[in-house]
């Protein structure tokens, strides 16, 4: 995808693409393994934004599905602050018994505000239930620029 300069709401630049969407999109993705992570509760760090960016969709797709009942927690949360503390950026949870193979797009949150995600914020994944018994599998958040 082609990229144009454009000049954001707050007069800083930013990239739009050649078709008017937002511009490049930039995959985050959290990678867990539940045969080796056996904690009650996995937290799995992701990047501090360097930049405000607005998340698109949240996946997840498990090649070895969870054997108990275990759900993961996508959040944002500010410097200081532990992911789980921070804000769910999505309704519900995701199921890490889904099939295996097979991408689930979780619904993000509708809540204004919640799926713009300000520099200096932090990505993270909850994921809880018995934990070793998760399965393996990837979530990935898709961001664009703001």
């Amino acid at each position: 995808m082609a990229g144009n300069l454009k000049q954001n709401a707050d007069l800083s630049m930013g990239i739009q693409g050649t078709d008017g969407t937002d511009g490049e999109f930039i995959i985050v993705p959290f990678y867990w393994n539940g045969v080796v992570n056996t904690a009650a509760v996995l937290v799995l760090e992701g990047p501090t934004l360097t930049r405000r960016m607005i998340v698109k969709s949240i996946q997840h797709g498990t090649s070895v599905a969870a054997t108990n009942a275990v759900t993961a927690t996508v959040y944002k949360a500010p410097a200081g602050t532990a992911i789980g503390s921070g804000t769910a950026l999505h309704s519900g949870t995701a199921n890490l018994q889904a099939t295996a193979a097979t991408p689930v797009t979780l619904t993000l949150s509708t809540t204004s505000g919640v799926v713009d995600v300000a520099a200096g914020n932090r990505l993270g994944v909850v994921i809880s239930g018995a934990v070793g018994a998760a399965g393996v599998g990837c979530i990935t958040v898709t961001l664009a620029p703001a």
